[in-house]
C-alpha cells in the first residue's frame, strides 16, 4: 500500500493558518496596547495641563482676594478712607431715650 501525501498537507495546511491567526492575534494585540499607551499618555498630558490651571487660577483667586488690593481699590477708585479709631463721639439726651421707650412701651403692650 501506498502511503497518501494528503494527510501531510492537510497538517502543513492547518499549521500555516494557526501559525497565521496566531500573528494577525499578535499584531492585533500589539497595535491595541500601542493605541492604548498613547491614549494614557494623551490623559495624562490632559491632566497635568488642567491641574496646571487650576494652580494658576487658584493663585489669581488668591490675588484678587488680598486684602492689600481690595483695601487699594477701595482708597483709589471708591475713595475709602480706613478707620482706625473712631473720633466720633455720640451724644444722647436722656429725656429722648426715654421717651423713647415710653414710646416703645406703649406700642407693644
Amino acid at each position: 500500500m501506498k502511503k497518501s501525501s494528503k494527510p501531510l498537507i492537510v497538517f502543513s495546511l492547518l499549521m500555516i493558518l494557526m501559525l497565521t491567526a496566531f500573528g494577525l492575534a499578535y499584531v492585533s494585540l500589539k497595535l491595541e496596547y500601542e493605541n492604548l499607551t498613547k491614549k494614557k499618555l494623551e490623559a495624562e498630558n490632559t491632566l497635568n495641563f488642567k491641574e496646571k490651571i487650576q494652580f494658576q487660577l487658584i493663585a489669581k483667586y488668591q490675588e484678587m482676594n488680598s486684602k492689600e488690593r481690595i483695601v487699594k481699590i477701595a482708597e483709589d477708585e471708591f475713595g475709602m478712607v480706613p478707620v482706625n479709631n473712631f473720633d466720633l463721639i455720640l451724644k444722647i439726651n436722656q429725656n429722648d431715650v426715654q421717651r423713647v421707650k415710653d414710646i416703645l412701651k406703649e406700642k407693644y403692650e
